[in-house]
C-alpha cells in the first residue's frame, strides 16, 4: 500500500475507504478554517444572528433587513419578491433592496409556518467564509492536490482582500459561487460527461436568485467551460450553443418568477458607469496595508467599489510562480483559451469605460453607448466588481503551478510563508471590517422616544423626506425607523432602493402639495426629519387636523385625536417667533421660516426650488389691515431663459403677481392687505414652466431653481 501524491491511497478498498475519509478530514477542516478566520475578524453577535445586533444596525445591512422584515410580514403577492409594505402604498421588489431573495423567501415561509422570524444576514456572511474554504479546498482536490496542501492553499482563497471588504453588502458576499463556478469550469474540462454539463451549467441560472453582478460572474466563466470543453470534444458546438441558450432561458424564468421582468416591469438601469470601475493599479497597489495604512486607490471617487488589492501573500506566490515557471502560464493560456478570453474580457470590463493607471487616464471608450452594451453598462454599473474572479484564479493559478514545479515540502513552506504575509499586511483591512461591523450597531445612537410601541400603535409609518433625500447625517436616523416599522410589521414609505427611486423633486412636489400623500389611514404615523421641515411648517402647514410632536431629530405627527403613545413622545412643537421690520438670512436667522421648496444652504444667497415655495412663521403680535414682504433676490437666468414671474399668495389676504423688468440682483417689494387678523405668516410663491439648469445646457444639475435669496424681511405698515 502507498500515499500518492495526491492524497489518495492506493491499494484495496479498505485503504480507498481511508483515502476518502481523509479527503472527508481535509473538507471539514478547511470549512473549520473558514468558520474560524470569520469569527477572528467580525462579531460573533453578528455572525450568529443575535437579534440584539442585527436589530439595532444602520447602513446597508439595515435596508436589507428591513426589507426581509417587511416582506415576510406580508401577505404572499404575485411576483413573489414584491410587498406593499415597502414604499406603501405603490410597494417595492425586495430584489432590489440586496435581501438575498432565496434566503428570504425561505425566511418568510418559516416565518408563516413557525411565527419566528430570523434574520439571517449573519449565518450567510459566516456561511459564506465557510464555502469559500470547501470550494476552495474541492478546486485544489479536482487539480489533484494532496489533502493537507489542499487545506492549507484554501487559506488562500478565504483571505483574498476584496471577499472580507464586502460583509456589508449582503448579497454580494456569497462569492462562493464564484468558486463553484471555477470548480464546474475545471469539471467540464476534465471529468465531466455530457449530461453533467448540460445539468450543472444550467443550475447556475439559480445564482439569479442571489444576485445580479455574482450571477454575470459565473455564467462568464460557465460559458468559458462550456466553449474549452466543446474545444476539447467533450461537446459539440451545437450542444454548447444550446447549453448556452438554456441557461438564458432558465434565467429568464427565474426573472419573471422574481417580478424583474414581465409585466411591464425590466431590470432598471441606473447612472454612474465609469465611476465605479477599477484603477489596473488595483490589483498590486497596496490599500488598508501594512505598507500604506488606510484609503483607497481612487481616482473616479467611486473607485471603492474597483478595489480589488491582492495582499502580499497572493502576489508574493504570483510573482514567484510566474518569474520562474512563466512557461506554466504559457500553457495554461494555450490549452484553455476561452477562459483566457474570459478572464480578459472581465478585466477590460472592470477597468470600465474611462481606464484609469493610477492617476493617469490612459484610454477612454464609448461602448457603454452602444444599444446593447449600454443597457448592460447601466444595470451592472459597478464594474470594479468583475475583477473578482480573475482575482480568485490569480490564486489557484499560482497555488497550482507552485505546486506542480515545486517538491512538497518546499510547497508548503512557500505557501506558509505566504500565508503569513498576507495575514500581515492585511491588518489594516481586518481591523476596518472589524470597526464597520461594530460601528454599525453604536455609529447613531437610537433616539429614545422611537419605540416599537409608538410604532405598532399606528397602521404606518410615512417619512419625509426619506432615506434617500435627505441630508446625509439623516440617512441612518431614517433607516432605523424603518426598521422598527418593519419589525413591527408596518408598511413604510421613503424606502433606500438601489433601483427605480423616484426622483427627490417629485417627491417633494408630492408632499408640497399633500402631506399625507393620499394616504387616509386613520393612524398613519407622519415622521418629519427636523433637518428638512421647520418647526413653522410643523406649526402650521399641515392643516388643523394634525398635531405634531418633537423629539430629538424628527417630529412626529398624527391626525387629532393623537394616539396616547404619540401623546407621551418627546414635547410640544413650539415654533419660534418671526421677528417684523428685522432682515433676516435664508442661510441664518431666517431659516426657521422656510417651509418648502428650497436648495441647501449656501454661504451667499439660498435658491427657492420648484414650482411652489412657501414662507411660513409665527408672528410676534396680530396683524391686521396689511402686511409688507420684501427681499433680495436674484433670478435665475441662462441665455434667452429667466425666472421673472410669480405670484404671490398670503393666508389671510389676496394674491399678487410679481413681474421683474430685469435680470441680476434687485429687490422685490409686495403689500398685501388682509382681509382678517393673522397670527402667523404664510405666504407661498407660485412658478410656471420652469427649466433646470440641465434642461437650459448651462450644467448638470436638474433642479428646477426660480429666485436666489440673499435675504427677506416681513414689516407691518405704519398705516395700513
Amino acid at each position: 500500500m502507498s500515499v500518492s501524491r495526491n492524497g489518495l491511497v492506493d491499494g484495496p478498498l479498505s485503504s480507498r475507504r481511508a483515502g476518502r475519509a481523509w479527503h472527508l478530514v481535509g473538507l471539514l477542516a478547511s470549512a473549520t478554517l473558514g468558520a474560524i478566520i470569520a469569527f477572528s475578524i467580525l462579531p460573533y453577535e453578528m455572525l450568529l444572528g443575535y437579534q440584539s445586533y442585527w436589530n439595532n444596525i444602520i447602513g446597508d445591512n439595515a435596508t436589507s433587513l428591513a426589507g426581509f422584515y417587511s416582506f415576510a410580514n406580508d401577505k404572499w403577492r404575485w411576483p413573489v419578491l414584491f410587498t406593499s409594505y415597502i414604499n406603501y402604498p405603490s410597494g417595492a421588489n425586495i430584489y432590489y433592496i440586496d435581501a438575498v431573495p432565496v434566503l428570504a423567501i425561505i425566511g418568510k415561509a418559516l416565518f408563516k409556518i413557525t411565527g419566528y422570524i430570523y434574520p439571517y444576514m449573519g449565518a450567510w456572511i459566516l456561511s459564506s467564509y465557510i464555502l469559500n474554504g470547501v470550494f476552495g479546498y474541492l478546486i485544489f482536490r479536482l487539480l489533484k492536490m494532496d489533502v493537507f496542501s489542499s487545506f492549507i492553499s484554501s487559506s488562500l482563497v478565504i483571505l483574498v482582500p476584496e471577499f472580507i471588504f464586502r460583509h456589508p453588502h449582503i448579497g454580494l458576499v456569497a462569492q462562493f459561487f464564484i468558486l463553484i463556478s471555477i470548480y464546474l469550469y475545471l469539471k467540464f474540462t476534465s471529468a465531466s460527461s455530457k449530461v453533467e454539463i448540460y445539468i450543472l451549467s444550467i443550475s447556475i441560472s439559480l445564482v439569479i436568485v442571489v444576485n445580479v453582478y455574482l450571477f454575470a460572474m459565473c455564467f462568464a466563466l460557465i460559458v468559458a467551460g462550456i466553449l474549452d470543453s466543446c474545444r476539447l470534444g467533450k461537446v459539440k458546438i451545437g450542444a454548447a450553443i444550446s447549453i448556452i441558450m438554456l441557461i438564458g432561458i432558465f434565467a429568464l424564468v427565474m426573472s419573471i418568477f422574481m417580478g424583474l421582468i414581465g409585466a411591464g416591469q425590466s431590470l432598471p438601469g441606473i447612472g454612474g458607469f465609469g465611476i465605479y470601475s477599477m484603477n489596473l493599479l488595483s490589483p498590486v497597489w497596496p490599500q488598508y496595508s501594512i505598507l500604506t495604512g488606510v484609503g483607497f486607490l481612487d481616482t473616479t471617487g467611486g473607485q471603492y467599489e474597483g478595489f480589488n488589492y491582492l495582499g502580499l501573500g497572493i502576489l508574493g506566490i504570483f510573482v514567484v510562480s510566474a518569474v520562474f515557471f512563466w512557461k506554466s502560464y504559457l500553457s495554461l493560456i494555450k490549452d484553455r483559451p476561452f477562459i483566457a478570453l474570459i478572464l480578459v474580457l472581465l478585466i477590460a470590463y472592470a477597468a470600465s469605460t474611462i481606464v484609469y493607471l493610477g492617476d493617469i487616464r490612459i484610454a477612454k471608450f464609448r461602448y457603454d453607448e452602444w444599444p446593447v452594451l449600454g443597457r448592460i453598462t447601466s444595470t451592472l454599473r459597478s464594474s470594479g466588481r468583475f475583477f473578482w474572479p480573475v482575482g480568485f484564479i490569480i490564486v489557484i493559478s499560482a497555488i497550482t503551478i507552485l505546486y506542480r514545479n515545486l517538491q512538497r515540502r518546499h510547497f508548503v513552506a512557500v505557501l506558509s510563508l505566504a500565508i503569513v504575509l498576507q495575514v500581515v499586511d492585511l491588518q489594516p483591512l481586518f481591523r476596518l471590517t472589524h470597526g464597520n461591523a461594530v460601528a454599525v450597531t453604536t455609529r447613531v445612537p437610537p433616539d429614545g422616544d422611537v419605540t416599537l410601541d409608538l410604532i405598532r400603535s399606528h397602521d404606518m409609518v410615512m417619512v419625509f423626506p426619506g432615506a434617500l433625500c435627505g441630508p446625509e447625517e439623516d440617512l441612518n436616523r431614517v433607516l432605523q425607523i424603518q426598521l422598527l416599522a418593519a419589525r413591527a410589521g408596518r408598511p413604510f414609505d421613503g424606502a433606500y432602493i438601489n433601483r427605480g427611486n423616484r426622483p427627490c423633486k417629485d417627491i417633494a412636489a408630492e408632499f408640497a402639495a399633500d402631506p399625507w400623500r393620499g394616504v387616509d389611514l386613520p393612524r398613519a404615523l407622519l415622521v418629519l426629519m427636523k433637518s428638512s421641515v421647520s418647526p413653522s411648517f410643523v406649526a402650521y402647514g399641515l392643516g388643523p387636523d394634525v398635531k405634531c410632536r418633537e423629539a430629538r431629530y424628527a417630529y412626529f405627527c398624527g391626525r387629532v385625536p393623537l394616539d396616547g403613545t404619540l401623546e407621551t413622545v418627546g414635547s410640544a412643537v413650539n415654533p419660534p417667533t418671526m421677528p417684523l421690520n428685522t432682515s433676516l438670512d435664508p442661510n441664518g436667522d431666517g431659516r426657521p421660516f422656510l417651509a418648502q421648496g428650497w436648495t441647501a444652504p449656501s454661504s451667499v444667497y439660498r435658491w427657492a426650488e420648484g414650482e411652489r415655495v412657501r414662507f411660513l412663521g409665527k408672528l410676534p403680535r396680530e396683524v391686521c389691515g396689511a402686511i409688507e414682504f420684501s427681499a433680495e433676490i436674484v433670478p435665475f437666468a441662462f441665455k434667452d431663459y429667466a425666472v421673472k414671474t410669480a405670484v404671490a399668495e398670503i393666508y389671510g389676504g389676496g394674491s399678487k403677481t410679481i413681474q421683474l423688468d430685469q435680470l441680476g440682483q434687485q429687490r422685490i417689494h409686495v403689500v398685501f392687505p388682509l382681509e382678517r387678523c393673522i397670527d402667523h405668516l404664510d405666504l407661498t410663491f407660485n412658478f410656471r414652466e420652469l427649466k433646470s439648469p440641465l434642461d437650459v445646457g448651462l450644467n448638470n444639475d436638474p433642479r428646477t431653481v426660480t429666485w436666489g435669496f440673499f435675504n427677506y424681511r416681513v414689516d407691518v405698515p405704519a398705516n395700513p
